[in-house]
């Protein structure tokens, strides 16, 4: 199950070598390992999640764990942490979820999905596996309690699955 998650899950590993060297159904063990303590823990009832500050030590000794492939992953108690920790997995894929090249067909108005069939696997299935997390999340039984909106959860996780490939910004 979720503490049953297998040696050598890292941070910052290409998610294609994740997803060869794990089998399994395409999203990395580690990402849904913090996904499930992210619920089992009231990710799902806490205000402000996402946007609260996490405890700095908690996270770096969780990402330490995770990158020595010690079994069991510990256990994220604190849903701020694991909260924090998914945005720092996904940010520290060496390159974005969605890739650069289709970065313009995606922020295109009302193309996004068109543009999500030419995503590669295994990346769509981890952009899948997020987007299902975040409606999850976006369920109007828990966003009264989180007051995380689509929009306010498009802001948190947006720039963990795609980011401008483009240096100068004043286009």
């Amino acid at each position: 199950a979720a503490a049953a998650a297998t040696a050598h899950v890292a941070f910052g590993v290409p998610l294609k070598v994740l997803v060869e060297r794990e089998g399994g159904d395409g999203v990395p063990k580690v990402l849904r390992y913090l996904v499930e303590q992210f619920i089992a823990h009231g990710g799902t009832h806490t205000k402000g999640i996402f946007r609260l500050a996490a405890d700095k030590n908690a996270v770096l000794s969780f990402t330490a764990t995770a990158e020595s492939g010690a079994e069991p992953l510990p256990e994220v108690k604190e849903p701020i942490d694991s909260g924090q920790l998914i945005k720092n997995w996904l940010r520290a894929l060496p390159e974005p979820a969605m890739p650069a090249e289709l970065y313009e067909e995606l922020i295109a108005p009302n193309n996004a999905l068109l543009t999500f069939a030419k995503v590669p696997e295994p990346n769509r299935t981890l952009v899948g596996f997020v987007i299902k997390f975040l409606q999850y999340l976006n369920s109007p039984q828990f966003v009264q309690y989180t007051r995380m909106s689509a929009p306010n959860l498009a802001s948190m996780f947006a720039p963990c699955l795609i980011s401008c490939p483009y240096e100068d910004l004043s286009m």
